[in-house]
């Protein structure tokens, strides 16, 4: 996740060379930030940039290092459902459903809701 790194919540990998060609070491800063995952392990993995998002927001990414990890329900933490924002998601990852379509569907909803909040177009 990023954690420990320059690069907090921009990539993503595991203590395993399949895990991605991006290298990183997560290390706490100082002696009162929490331990990150995998501290001082050489990890591979993602960086999830412009280029590699093509500008759209996707789960692929969710769904890529989930399978990289060998399918294991404890890859979801207890807070994976409060960063997800929802209690569907998991689910649906565990059972191999098609995510996408129904992330963009429920993303199209959210959007009609938000619109007459909007103060600006």
């Amino acid at each position: 996740v990023g954690r420990g790194t320059e690069f907090p919540f921009q990539i993503y990998g595991v203590p395993d060379s399949t895990g991605g060609s991006f290298t990183f070491m997560p290390r706490r800063k100082t002696p009162n930030q929490p331990k990150p995952l995998y501290d001082s392990v050489l990890c591979y993995g993602t960086r999830l940039t412009l280029d590699s998002l093509d500008g759209l927001f996707s789960l692929k990414f969710v769904r890529n290092l989930w399978c990289k990890t060998g399918r294991k329900p404890d890859f979801f933490i207890p807070f994976f459902d409060k960063l997800a924002g929802n209690s569907w998601l998991r689910p649906m990852l565990l059972n191999d459903a098609v995510v996408e379509p129904l992330w963009k569907k429920k993303l199209k909803e959210f959007e009609k809701q938000r619109k007459r909040f909007l103060i600006y177009p």
